[in-house]
């Protein structure tokens, strides 16, 4: 009974080893690549572009393979994976927005960096179900990275609403960064995005000394990842840690001594462009981060910098790259003050109180006839509720809300929901 089993079942387990084997060999190759551009660069590289490599390489990089998910069965789980309903209360607000900018007969809905794409078809399908005319006014532009996302993002769109298909503009990121001109009333959304791009690492030694050092990543005598400090040099960087505390973002000059911090040049550059680039309407950023003085206060001493994998923290951020995510908390005031006062702040809260504003609770009624004829789905709805509000995890994401040349009346997303 037991000396032998059936060839099919033994040649998927040998397919399965196989296809596991290959995965890893290309994080071995991936390796080996960043270590020859390491040795042709002096032998060491910033961390930023250690980063940049491990997310964004064409070919090996974290957000160019077509296998990233980010669902439960991913590394990560983002909020519009968890329910339709996430993007189904956008597409609310997206209506009122519209409504207050005086329904204008053409309203550009752009989205940066839609992941598999179910947010947008989640707003699209909101709108379509609750305003005709608001719908039909709507031109989308989704953008992107990796044309990999953008063609996953397109295929979404194709299952839900294949009607509009050719309707919907697919940008690559810098192509969409380096127009020219201005996109007249305009709705954006930035969702976990902004955390993904690639930091410098900055380090202030304990006092007396409180040297300001970079960090840079390094290969050991073993062939591992490492890194190595170097005196601060980079005059942008300087002068962007002058310009927090000339702006009254912070209190006292960052890093605190004895501490290390991230410095996102990269996602102020990108705010500044998509400043720019909007002529006037909303601009709405969630993420995970803090304002200015929160993110780089004095008992934060290793920063926010993490990288995950299925599902849980990598203690070990150089271990597979490319298999692995990297992230770090985004500096809310330094975006804000990218955009050069040529945009409002209109408020930055939780998504817990972002979801409840849009009126997330009012929908999960037990009363409703939905709920009455549907009660597993009625369940699986207040699960999701319960998940994008609680506070230790998806609920503490912040919700930057930008606007210009717009009604700053009172947002339902913006809407005070605790005394």
């Amino acid at each position: 009974m037991y000396s032998s089993f059936p060839d099919k079942q033994l040649a998927a387990l040998e397919r399965l080893s196989a296809e596991t084997e290959s995965f890893l060999d290309g994080a071995t190759a991936f390796a080996e690549l960043i270590r020859s551009r390491i040795s042709s660069e002096g032998d060491e590289i910033s961390f930023r572009d250690y980063m940049d490599m491990a997310l964004n390489h064409p070919e090996f990089g974290y957000y160019s393979r077509a296998a990233v998910r980010f669902d439960h069965e991913g590394d990560f789980v983002t909020s519009p994976e968890i329910h339709p309903i996430y993007g189904g209360l956008w597409g609310r607000q997206i209506i009122q927005c519209w409504e207050a900018m005086d329904k204008p007969e053409l309203l550009n809905v752009v989205e940066i960096g839609g992941g598999s794409g179910v947010f947008i078809s989640a707003v699209l399908s909101w709108i379509r179900a609750s305003s005709a005319d608001c719908f039909s006014c709507i031109n989308l532009v989704v953008v992107d990275g990796s044309d990999i996302r953008l063609e996953q993002q397109k295929q979404r769109i194709e299952m839900t609403h294949s009607d509009i298909l050719q309707q919907v503009d697919f940008v690559l990121l810098d192509q969409w960064l380096g127009q020219t001109g201005s996109l007249k009333d305009t709705i954006l959304f930035c969702n976990e995005f902004f955390d993904a791009l690639p930091v410098h690492l900055i380090e202030r030694d304990p006092e007396p000394s409180s040297s300001l050092h970079e960090l840079f990543v390094t290969v050991d005598d073993n062939q591992n990842f490492q890194y190595t400090r170097q005196p601060l040099s980079n005059l942008e960087l300087i002068g962007h840690l002058d310009s927090l505390y000339e702006a009254g973002l912070v209190t006292n000059p960052v890093p605190s001594p004895g501490t290390r911090i991230e410095i996102n040049l990269e996602a102020c550059k990108v705010m500044s462009a998509i400043s720019e680039i909007v002529g006037n309407g909303y601009i709405f950023v969630s993420d995970y981060g803090y304002i200015t003085e929160e993110l780089y206060a004095s008992w934060r001493t290793t920063g926010t910098l993490m990288a995950f994998r299925k599902q849980n923290v990598e203690p070990d951020l150089f271990r597979l790259p490319g298999l692995t995510d990297i992230t770090a908390h985004v500096d809310f005031g330094s975006l804000v003050k990218a955009t050069k006062g040529a945009w409002h702040q209109q408020g930055l809260v939780s998504q817990a109180e972002a979801m409840v504003g849009l009126g997330l609770y009012e929908m999960v009624n037990s009363d409703t006839s939905w709920a009455r004829a549907n009660p597993e789905r009625f369940l699986i709805l207040r699960q999701a509720a319960e998940r994008l509000c609680d506070p230790s995890g998806l609920g503490r994401i912040r919700v930057l809300v930008l606007s210009k040349s717009s009604p700053k009346e009172d947002l339902m997303c913006l809407r005070k929901v605790l005394a």
